[in-house]
C-alpha cells in the first residue's frame, strides 16, 4: 500500500477535491504552514492524514524538530538493546532507505541526550537514549553508496548531551554546513581527557558559520572545567562568525576571554569566570568589545575599588542587559558606589538582571522575577540609583540635541 511521507495512507483523489473546492484558502501553502507550524507533534501526525496537500507539509512541521533521534533511526530499521545501547535490528525486515533519507532532510532542528533519561519511554526496557557505536557506521556506510554528504543536511540548531566516550564521534557526523545553532552538553561520567580531545578535534575542522554556541559541562569540579575552557576557547577561534557565545555552565578563567576579542559581530556574551569577575574589570569588556555586544552576563565581585566616573572612557553604548551574577552588594553605600560606576559604562537603556539563588541553571539575562526575591537585598537600591542616572543622562542628551539643532539655525 502507497504511504505518505509521514508513513500513512494517503485520502484518494476525491477527498483532496473536496478539501479544496470547500475551503479555498486551506489549500494555500504559506497559510498552512503558519498553522501547522503553531500545532502540537501529535496534531500534525493527524493533519498528514487528512488530504496529500496537508500531508507533505504536516509531515514537514512534524519532523523538523526532533527531540531525539530514536525516532528517525527507527524509521530505517527497528532498535533492540545491545550491551545497553540501542543498536539496529538488521533480522526485522529491509531497511526503508528512501523514507529514512526523506525525512533525515526535514530535520532542522534535534535535541539528543544519551543519558539514563535521554531517548523516548516508548520502550519499557529501554533505559536511555544511548545510541550503540554500530549505529553511525551502518549509516555513513550507506552514506557513501548514495552520494549523500551529510545525514541531517538540513539541521540549524543541535543540543547534544554527551555521557559516554562514543557520542562526541557521533555528534560529528551531525555538524553540517547549515548548522547555525549547537549546543553541547558534556556530564559527568566522560574522562575529561575525552573530552578536551574531542573539542580539540572539532576546532579543527573548517568553521561551520554558527552563530550561536553554548558549552556547558558538569563537572562540578573547577579544575576540570577550565581544562575543558581552554580547548573550548581554540574551539570558539575557529567560528568567527558567533553571534552569541554562552559559557555559563563552564568555569573558566579570564585568559579564555583572550579568544573572543576578534569576534566582531559577538553581540551576547555569558561567562562563568572563577573565582569571580571583579567589577572594575568591566571596562576591560567595554574596551575589547564595545561597541557591539548587547547583552554580557558575568559572575561579579563587587567588593573592590571602583574606578571613578571621569576614567571611564570607552562604555557600552548598545548594551541592553548586563547580569551581574550572584554579586553582592553589602550596603546601601556600596550599592549608590556601584549604581554611580555603572551609570558611567553602561548606556542609557541597559538593564541590570541579577540572579539571587544560583549562577548555573538560571536565565543570566532575566530583568524582573528577580526584583521580587528576599534575597535581592541591595541590588534593588543599585538598579534605582542605575536608573535614575540614565533618565538625567537621557536628558542632559535631549537638552544637548535641542542647543546643537537651534545653533544651526
Amino acid at each position: 500500500m502507497a504511504t505518505t511521507a509521514s508513513g500513512f495512507p494517503p485520502k484518494d483523489a476525491s477527498d483532496d477535491q473536496f478539501q479544496l473546492t470547500h475551503h479555498r484558502l486551506l489549500g494555500i501553502p504559506e497559510i498552512l504552514i503558519d498553522v501547522f507550524s503553531n500545532c502540537s507533534p501529535s496534531t500534525n501526525a493527524a493533519l498528514t492524514r487528512v488530504c496529500r496537500t496537508w500531508s507533505d507539509l504536516a509531515s514537514d512541521q512534524l519532523w523538523s524538530s526532533l527531540p531525539s533521534l530514536l525516532p528517525l533511526l527507527r524509521i530505517l530499521l527497528p532498535l533492540v538493546l545491545v550491551d545497553d545501547a540501542l543498536d539496529f535490528d538488521l533480522t526485522a525486515r529491509a531497511p526503508n532507505w528512501e523514507r529514512f533519507w526523506a525525512l533525515a532532510s526535514r530535520v532542522r532542528k534535534l535535541e539528543h541526550d544519551d543519558g539514563p533519561s535521554g531517548g523516548t519511554t516508548e520502550l519499557p526496557t529501554e533505559p536511555s537514549g544511548r545510541i550503540s557505536p554500530n549505529v553511525i557506521p551502518f549509516l555513513l556506510l550507506r552514506q557513501s553508496w548514495t552520494s549523500k554528504q551529510f545525514l541531517l543536511p538540513n539541521l540549524q540548531t543541535l543540543k547534544w548531551s554527551i555521557w559516554w566516550e562514543d557520542s562526541f564521534l557521533q555528534l560529528s557526523h551531525f555538524l553540517s554546513p547549515t548548522l547555525r545553532n549547537l549546543i553541547l552538553y558534556i556530564e559527568e561520567p566522560v574522562p575529561v581527557d575525552h573530552a578536551t580531545r574531542n573539542l580539540e578535534r572539532l576546532a579543527l575542522l573548517p568553521s561551520m558559520n554558527l552563530e550561536r554556541l553554548n558549552i556547558g559541562t558538569h563537572y562540578r569540579i573547577e579544575d576540570l572545567d577550565e581544562q575543558v575552557a581552554l580547548v573550548v576557547a581554540s574551539f570558539v577561534k575557529s567560528q568567527p562568525t558567533l553571534s552569541i557565545l554562552d559559557l555559563s555552565k563552564l568555569w573558566s578563567r579570564g585568559e579564555v576571554v583572550r579568544g573572543f576579542v576578534q569576534h566582531e559581530g559577538l553581540q551576547c556574551l555569558e561567562l562563568n569566570l572563577c573565582p569571580g569577575t571583579p567589577l572594575a574589570l568591566l571596562l576591560d569588556f567595554a574596551e575589547e568589545f564595545s561597541p557591539r555586544l548587547r547583552r554580557l552576563a558575568l559572575h561579579f565581585l563587587c567588593d573592590g575599588e571602583l574606578p571613578t566616573p571621569d576614567v571611564v572612557r570607552v562604555p557600552f553604548p548598545k548594551l541592553e542587559v548586563l547580569g551581574v551574577g550572584a554579586a553582592t552588594a553589602a550596603s546601601t553605600a556600596r550599592a549608590i558606589a556601584i549604581g554611580e560606576f555603572l551609570a558611567s559604562v553602561v548606556s542609557e537603556g541597559t538593564r541590570l538582571a541579577y540572579m539571587p539563588d544560583n549562577w548555573v541553571g538560571n536565565d543570566a539575562f532575566d530583568t524582573t522575577n528577580w526584583k521580587r526575591s528576599s534575597r535581592a537585598g541591595h541590588w534593588v537600591e543599585v538598579a534605582a540609583i542605575l536608573g535614575s542616572a540614565q533618565r538625567l543622562q537621557k536628558v542632559a542628551s535631549e537638552k544637548a540635541l535641542r542647543a546643537k539643532e537651534f545653533q544651526r539655525f
